[in-house]
C-alpha cells in the first residue's frame, strides 16, 4: 500500500477492517497511533519508498509444557497481545536495511545471499537473518527473496521468557513473504521459522514460532510436534491470566543459552541410554520412546534404570556400549565452548527425563481439564508443573519461586513460571475476582519490599517505569497487516 493513504487511514480514522479481527475495540486508538508513528518514522529513515507493507507477530504466554517442545513433545501456550510489528518496503537490489525504532538496536544491513554471514553472537540482527537463512535453506535457493528495506517496533519485554526473539523472526518471515511470489502456509511457515532460529545458536523447538503464527483470539494452542500439529483449547471462563515479570533477565546468549542448550542435550543423552535398554532402535527423541511406551511404562523405565546420581561420561558410554570417545563425538561434546573438560561434566539423566515425560503427560491432561472448564484442576496442574521445573530440570530462581508463592497464597489457583526460565517471567491462573487482590499484593511484597531489598538496580528499572504485570488476553496469530 501507498505510504501516504496508509497514513491518512490510520489518522484520520476511517477505515478499521483491516485492524478489527485482530484487536479489541478498546485497543484500536492506541494500535492507529503506534501504526502511524512506525510509517512516519520508517518515511524518515528512507524517504524514496513508498509502497509499504505492515506484518505483525505477537509474543507467547506458555499455560503448560515447559522443556518439551524440542523433546517432540506437546505444549500448551497462547499468543499475547504483545507483538513485533515491521513495516517494509522492496528494494531491487539484494541488500537489506534493518532499522529499530528503539535505539538500544542498532542498525545494520547485509546482502540476501545462499549463506547469510553472522553477526557477532548476542546482537538482535541476527534473528532478522535467521528469517532469511530459514526461507533460503527451504528453498535452497536465495534467488527468489528480495532485499528489503525494514523497520521494526516491538512491545514484548525482552528476556521475560515471552519468546520476543521469535516474535522478531516471524515478524521477518512474514515481511519477507508480503514482498514475494513465494507463499508458505502458517503451519508449514512454523515448522521452517523453528529450524531456521537455531542459526542464533539455541537449541529449541517449535513451540515459540507455532504460537506466533497459530494462534486463535481466546484460545490457548495445544501443540503437537513431529509432525507439527494445533488445536485449540477454549480458556476457562471467569479466570484471568496474569504474568509477573521477575525483572531477572532470561536471555537467551551467554550462560542461560548454555544452560538451555546443556538441558536439551541431557534430554537427548537420556534418551539413547533408555532407548538401548528397552531395545528400541531409531528414537531421536524422548517424544519418540513416549508414543512407543506410553508415559507410565516410560516413566517406570526411567526411575527404575536411571541413576538418581548424575551420570559421567564413562557412565553414559559404558549404558551404550561404547567409548567415552564416541559419545563425545556422536552428541558434539567436544565442540563445547565452555571451555571445560568434558570428561568430567556430570549430567542429570533421570531427573531431566522425570521432568520431561511428566511434563508431556501434564499437557495431555490439561488440555482435556481446560476443556471440561476446570480451572481448579487445571491450577493443580500448573502447580506440578512449576515444582518439577524447580527440582527436575532446575530452570527457576528464588525470585520465580518467590513469585509463584505470593500469587497462590493471595488467590492464584494456578502459578508456575513460563519460557526457557532463568528468570523471566511466571504464569497465573487467577479467578477473576481475586484479580485485583493478586495484583496489589505481588506489588507490594514482590517489587516494593523484595526487589528493593535484595536487587536495588532492578527495583530502579521497576520505579523507572518497566512495565512487570500483565493481564493478558490470548490473542491472535500472526499476519500481513497492510500488503
Amino acid at each position: 500500500m501507498d505510504a501516504e493513504i496508509l497514513l491518512k487511514i490510520l489518522e484520520e480514522g476511517y477505515e478499521d477492517s483491516f485492524l478489527t479481527p485482530v484487536y479489541e475495540l478498546k485497543e484500536l486508538p492506541g494500535v492507529k497511533a503506534r501504526l502511524a508513528a512506525l510509517v512516519r518514522k520508517f518515511r524518515g529513515e528512507f524517504p524514496e519508498s513508498r509502497e509499504v507493507s505492515i506484518v505483525r507477530a505477537p509474543g507467547r504466554v506458555n499455560l503448560l509444557g515447559e522443556h518439551t517442545d524440542y523433546s517432540g513433545l506437546p505444549v500448551l501456550p497462547m499468543a499475547v497481545p504483545r507483538e513485533v510489528l515491521c513495516c517494509s518496503s522492496r528494494r531491487r537490489d539484494k541488500r537489506v536495511l534493518a532499522r529499530n525504532v528503539d535505539p538500544k538496536y542498532p542498525p545494520f544491513d547485509f546482502l540476501v545471499r545462499r549463506r547469510v554471514s553472522f553477526s557477532e553472537r548476542g546482537r538482535w540482527g541476527n534473528y532478522v537473518k535467521a528469517a532469511f537463512q530459514g526461507l533460503t535453506d527451504h528453498s535452497s535457493t536465495s534467488s527468489g527473496l528480495p532485499g528489503l528495506e525494514m523497520l521494526f517496533d516491538g512491545n514484548i519485554p525482552t528476556g521475560a521468557g515471552l519468546s520476543s526473539s521469535s516474535a522478531l523472526v516471524v515478524a521477518t518471515a512474514l515481511a519477507i513473504l508480503s514482498h514475494s511470489r513465494k507463499k508458505v502456509e502458517s503451519l508449514e511457515l512454523a515448522e521452517v521459522m523453528a529450524v531456521a532460529e537455531r542459526y542464533v545458536g539455541t537449541q529449541g523447538g517449535g513451540m515459540d514460532q507455532a504460537a506466533s503464527l497459530l494462534s486463535e483470539p481466546g484460545k490457548a494452542l495445544k501443540i503437537d510436534f513431529f509432525p507439527l500439529r494445533a488445536e485449540s483449547v477454549d480458556l476457562a471462563k471467569g479466570y484471568s491470566i496474569l504474568v509477573c515479570n521477575s525483572m531477572v533477565e532470561a536471555e537467551k546468549t551467554g550462560a542461560a543459552m548454555q544452560a538451555y542448550n546443556g538441558r536439551a542435550l541431557e534430554c537427548k543423552l537420556a534418551t539413547a541410554v533408555l532407548s538401548r535398554i528397552a531395545g528400541i532402535n531409531g528414537a531421536g527423541r524422548l517424544g519418540d520412546l513416549y508414543r512407543e511406551l506410553g508415559s507410565a511404562q516410560l516413566l517406570r523405565l526411567i526411575r527404575s534404570e536411571l541413576n538418581e546420581e548424575p551420570h559421567s561420561l564413562e557412565d553414559i558410554a559404558r549404558c551404550l556400549g561404547v567409548r567415552p570417545e564416541e559419545v563425545s563425538e556422536r552428541f558434539g561434546l567436544q565442540g563445547t565452548s565452555t571451555g571445560e573438560d568434558i570428561s568430567k561434566k556430570s549430567f542429570r539423566l533421570k531427573a531431566r527425563a522425570v521432568h520431561v515425560v511428566s511434563e508431556a503427560a501434564r499437557v495431555e491432561d490439561g488440555a482435556i481439564i481446560m476443556r471440561k472448564g476446570d480451572a481448579d484442576a487445571f491450577g493443580a496442574v500448573m502447580n506440578a508443573s512449576h515444582a518439577s521445573c524447580r527440582n527436575n530440570f532446575e530452570v527457576s530462581c528464588p525470585e520465580l519461586d518467590l513469585l509463584t508463592d505470593l500469587a497462590r497464597e493471595n488467590g492464584a489457583v494456578g502459578a508456575r513460571l513460563t519460557g526457557a526460565g532463568f528468570g523471566g517471567c511466571t504464569v497465573n491462573l487467577v479467578p477473576q475476582q481475586n484479580l485485583d487482590e493478586v495484583k496489589s499484593r505481588v506489588l507490594e511484597a514482590y517489587y516494593e519490599d523484595f526487589l528493593k531489598r535484595a536487587h536495588p538496580e532492578r527495583y530502579e528499572m521497576y520505579k523507572s517505569g518497566t512495565e512487570t504485570v500483565f493481564e493478558f488476553r490470548a490473542a491472535a496469530g500472526g499476519q500481513c497487516l497492510v500488503a
